[in-house]
């Protein structure tokens, strides 16, 4: 692996996988925006389109483990243009389909392809990464994921709203083969020709890979409920603040806060991070997921009564759990294993995190129908008890390293 110094090659990495990995969210979220207008259309009933939205996430984690091994052994820029132009073209041939199988087929084809994005760019930013600037860049670059998913879900209503659902397919595809080709070729062109992999001979690193197993496997954990936790929150915190409003727009713009402030709460425990919890990244990790904890418990409670102080905590909570989700998937493995086994890593801790988010959907719609939007919220801050032993027990084995 070559690390890079040139200031210049650490902004143009780091701008060129920002604007990428956002661009993979055009392709990928889309999907929730034009549902309701798939079921109108194609005569497709919520349950079965689930089944294709679950679809995703099943290959989309199969995908995670088996891109972030790839990503160590093969040049990363290469598998990211595959993976450009395969959920591209998938995007379009999804917006061009009818019948439930092949729309099926294609969602979890695009899963996979849609997988090689996050170990990839985590690969080309950890060749690029001073150890001085971890949180900071990573505090950077995971702001792509939440503000992606803010830009794709604005431009994709957008086009539906005025050409039609299937052109929030097809234009996206096409837009997302453009831009991310051309982002590839002009900002990543030296990494493309030049990018050498590790020594895959490295016995050290190998068995440093072996011996932190038990901590990957409590990050993994521990991103499984962070992404239980947040895509319930994105699937059905705007359906919870519409039931009070009554008013979408309104709901919509609320419901936005999540991603939004989520993406300054990167940025600010990444700095975190750097200035004040050097090598306790942990520790601070443990703080943010008391933070959610309580928040989360208190909110429902709080907003229906004092909406102020109840969006308050809605942006709290938004700060502390996008924050930690950055710290779980990048931050903490960057600063524990070797940088040639981070995408591997991140790529596993990932996929238990499709896995989260996958159960999150179907358990906390069968909550919200039997028990009320309460309850869900409840469960949502019981589960993550589980997370804040999970990080004190990765506190305790790395102080004993």
């Amino acid at each position: 692996m070559i690390l890079m110094s040139k200031r210049s090659n650490y902004y143009r990495i780091l701008s060129a996988t920002w604007i990428i990995y956002a661009l993979f969210y055009f392709c990928r979220v889309n999907f929730s925006i034009v549902l309701p207008l798939m079921n109108m259309d194609l005569n497709l009933t919520y349950s079965t389109l689930g089944i294709i939205a679950s679809s995703f996430f099943i290959t989309y984690a199969i995908g995670q483990i088996a891109n972030g091994y790839m990503s160590v052994h093969y040049n990363p820029v290469k598998l990211l243009i595959i993976g450009v132009f395969g959920s591209s073209i998938m995007n379009i041939l999804f917006g061009l389909s009818n019948d439930f199988i092949t729309l099926l087929l294609l969602w979890s084809i695009n899963g996979y392809f849609q997988s090689i994005g996050w170990p990839t760019t985590i690969r080309l930013i950890s060749s690029a990464i001073r150890l001085s600037d971890i949180g900071k860049v990573f505090g950077l670059f995971n702001t792509s994921w939440a503000l992606g998913h803010v830009l794709s879900w604005f431009f994709t209503s957008i086009i539906v709203s005025f050409m039609g659902w299937r052109n929030g397919f097809i234009i996206n595809g096409f837009i997302f083969s453009a831009i991310g080709f051309t982002t590839v070729t002009c900002l990543l062109r030296k990494e493309l020709k030049n990018f050498q992999i590790a020594n895959n001979n490295d016995y050290k690193s190998i068995t440093k890979f072996r011996f932190y197993l038990l901590i990957i496997a409590f990050l993994s954990l521990s991103y499984f409920i962070i992404d239980f936790v947040r895509y319930g929150l994105i699937v059905y915190l705007p359906s919870y603040i519409y039931s009070l409003e009554q008013v979408l727009l309104v709901s919509t713009l609320i419901s936005i806060i999540l991603p939004v402030m989520g993406s300054i709460g990167m940025i600010i425990t990444g700095w975190l991070s750097d200035k004040l919890f050097r090598n306790n990244e942990v520790l601070l990790a443990i703080l943010l997921s008391l933070i959610v904890t309580i928040s989360i418990y208190i909110f429902p409670q709080i907003y229906e009564s004092y909406r102020f102080v109840g969006l308050m905590i809605l942006i709290l909570l938004s700060l502390s759990l996008y924050g930690l989700a950055s710290q779980i998937i990048s931050i903490i493995p960057a600063g524990v294993i070797s940088r040639k086994y981070l995408s591997m890593v991140s790529g596993i801790v990932n996929s238990l995190g499709s896995f989260g988010a996958f159960t999150s959907s179907i358990i906390s719609g069968i909550m919200i129908e039997a028990y009320g939007f309460h309850s869900i919220f409840k469960l949502w801050s019981y589960v993550h008890i589980i997370q804040i032993v999970s990080l004190m027990i990765i506190y305790i084995k790395l102080k004993e390293i």
